[in-house]
């Protein structure tokens, strides 16, 4: 289940008629991520997703998931999965959200990334892998993240890079 929230601000009514976003997005940046997730979840189940500055965050972070929802909206464009129990990334483990561009997998449970699992991700650019437990990676794991430009893989024990 997700909550969803569109944003569209067109000036912040804590500042000046003068000043829009330049003086307050950051403000409103902060209202929106730090506070009204924690204010709108129903169940530790529920992912959150907004869309701020027309780029859609879904936040599953410390949600206890096993898996990656296949409901959420599939035109995300940034996935926080922090703090799960994630296992394993299957192959084309994403492939209802072809518009990500960035995936924060830190502090899972990944053992194993199979060699298509990011494929179809033509927009990625970040990529965060780190504090997991991935002792060996497919050496074709990123062969179809074209665009990749940020792999943070820090904090895991990887011994093997296989050809399998």
């Amino acid at each position: 289940m997700t909550i969803s929230l569109v944003v569209s601000i067109a000036q912040c009514d804590l500042c000046s008629k003068a000043h829009t976003m330049a003086c307050c997005g950051w403000l409103c940046t902060l209202l929106l991520l730090v506070l009204l997730p924690r204010a709108v979840r129903a169940d530790d189940a529920t992912c959150f997703v907004v869309t701020m500055y027309r780029l859609k965050y879904a936040d599953c972070d410390q949600r206890g998931l096993k898996t990656i929802p296949d409901d959420l909206d599939s035109d995300i464009h940034v996935l926080k999965f922090t703090d799960n129990e994630l296992t394993y990334l299957g192959i084309d483990e994403f492939k209802d959200y072809r518009l990500l561009q960035q995936i924060h997998l830190v502090r899972n449970r990944i053992e194993i990334i199979a060699p298509d699992a990011f494929r179809h991700l033509y927009n990625l650019q970040i990529l965060h892998l780190e504090e997991n437990q991935l002792s060996e990676v497919p050496a074709d794991a990123f062969q179809h993240i074209k665009s990749l430009r940020i792999l943070n893989m820090k904090s895991n024990n990887i011994e093997y890079i296989t050809n399998d």
